[in-house]
């Protein structure tokens, strides 16, 4: 136990598999540390808490944000895997 809201796994826990890690980062990354909600965080997960107009407007925009996000990304890479096949074309 680190603080109360830190613990370590237990020993026997199966390690996830790391295998792009390279030497600096097996060495300063966290394996071992988990969080734990302490208090009031246990009783109810955040979703449940209560928002008032603005917060509802604000999680709104952040979800409109995220999806708005992943389609410019989808798009960015069917873009990348279009651009040699239309070069081929162009050049028959």
């Amino acid at each position: 136990r680190c603080t109360p809201s830190y613990r370590a796994l237990p020993r026997d826990y199966p390690a996830p598999p790391c295998t792009e890690r390279n030497v600096v980062e097996s060495k300063v990354l966290n394996d071992i540390w988990v969080s734990l909600p302490v208090g009031s965080e246990e009783s109810y997960t955040f979703r449940h808490m209560r928002r008032n107009n603005y917060e509802e407007i604000l999680f709104r925009c952040e979800d409109e944000r995220f999806e708005i996000d992943m389609v410019i990304d989808s798009n960015a890479a069917t873009l990348q895997r279009l651009l040699p096949i239309a070069e081929e074309i162009a050049r028959l």
